[in-house]
């Protein structure tokens, strides 16, 4: 005897799952959005969990040079960070975002245990992201590896460490100063 199932209970359970799907992603965007987490401490734009992976990756990309002062170092990220275009910037929370979430962090870094690894641990899974087959994780390794370094090298801190003194202080003008009649 074959069994034919009623096309109105198929019916109901795609409407079921449609609206249990609709009611998760309508209650999760204002978590994706950064709408109910409040900024970090003394920060303008940061969120404390923004704050906790930069504290989690400057290491990793930085090594040691910059442990001592690592408030300092993300105040200056953050400074940088407002400087872009506020699309850039969109793009920014988006990645904070993505790796904010427990689920998507583990994806993309491809280990489970990213936020308590040892170093190694997580400097490997730094370099397998930027190694990876997928776009997306190669995307995310790239903008901490820059963006860190990026800071880091423009800060008169960093200089001595990679033997820079200074930029040559100019004892007379660039343009010349001429007298222009009145």
């Amino acid at each position: 005897m074959r069994v034919v199932a009623d096309p109105q209970r198929r019916q109901f359970l795609r409407t079921g799952l449609g609206v249990s799907l609709s009611l998760w992603v309508a209650s999760s965007l204002p978590l994706l959005s950064g709408c109910s987490t409040p900024l970090a401490a003394g920060r303008c734009w940061l969120r404390q969990q923004d704050v906790d992976l930069l504290e989690r990756f400057t290491p990793l990309v930085i090594s040691d040079a910059v442990a001592a002062d690592i408030p300092d170092f993300i105040g200056a990220l953050e400074d940088f960070y407002l400087s872009t275009a506020p699309a850039t910037r969109r793009q920014i929370r988006q990645i904070f975002d993505l790796m904010s979430l427990a689920p998507t962090r583990r994806w993309l870094t491809a280990c489970p245990d990213f936020d308590t690894a040892a170093l190694p641990r997580q400097r490997a899974a730094l370099h397998a992201m930027q190694h990876s087959d997928s776009d997306l994780r190669v995307a995310v390794a790239g903008f901490f590896i820059q963006s860190l370094a990026m800071v880091w090298y423009e800060r008169p801190q960093s200089w001595a460490a990679i033997g820079y003194e200074h930029p040559a202080h100019l004892a007379t003008p660039i343009i010349p100063q001429r007298d222009v009649p009145a």
